[in-house]
């Protein structure tokens, strides 16, 4: 959905704070434009890239992780559609960086509103992907943060409140 711009983004990104790894997790449809576009950036060494884990073995890389990040490219079919993997991260206490339109927004707008770190959204352009990378590193949900935001999505996004939800919905009509 338009990874490669993250490339972009963290290129930019690590000119100012060096030392950090891009990680990427999945055999996403994206990853031959995102490997080239790293080559091109000079920035090759620093981006891992991981077959694709079970979700249990994904809590240990969001863990240490400033932040998870997903995109969704302007002009396509998903313009509408959530960055599913955005609940994933904020039910792990991760925050999440996501660039592009969409309801996400919404999602990370949402749980900053209510006073938990959500992450940061931003435009589908590298400099404000850069911008909202430098601000979660410097600027790191710590332990406490990160548990208020589990509980916080847990308490408005798991899936039994959802169903929840949809029940009441169902049955008003």
């Amino acid at each position: 959905h338009g990874a490669d711009i993250l490339i972009d983004g963290f290129a930019r990104f690590s000119q100012v704070h060096p030392g950090y790894t891009l990680r990427f997790i999945g055999n996403g449809v994206d990853r031959p434009a995102v490997e080239v576009r790293a080559r091109e950036l000079g920035v090759e060494p620093q981006i891992e890239y991981l077959d694709p884990v079970p979700p249990t073995q994904l809590l240990p890389h969001m863990g240490a992780a400033v932040a998870s990040l997903a995109t969704i490219k302007p002009g396509t079919v998903y313009e509408y559609s959530y960055a599913s993997k955005a609940y994933s991260s904020l039910m792990a206490g991760c925050p999440v960086l996501f660039a592009g339109p969409g309801p996400t927004i919404d999602l990370i707008q949402g749980g900053i509103t209510e006073g938990v770190r959500a992450g940061r959204a931003c435009e589908y352009d590298a400099d404000a992907i850069a911008a909202a990378m430098s601000e979660l590193a410097e600027f790191r949900a710590t332990n406490q943060e990160r548990k208020e935001l589990a509980d916080w999505t847990a308490r408005n996004h798991s899936l039994q409140v959802v169903a929840g939800r949809v029940t009441d919905i169902l049955l008003k009509t």
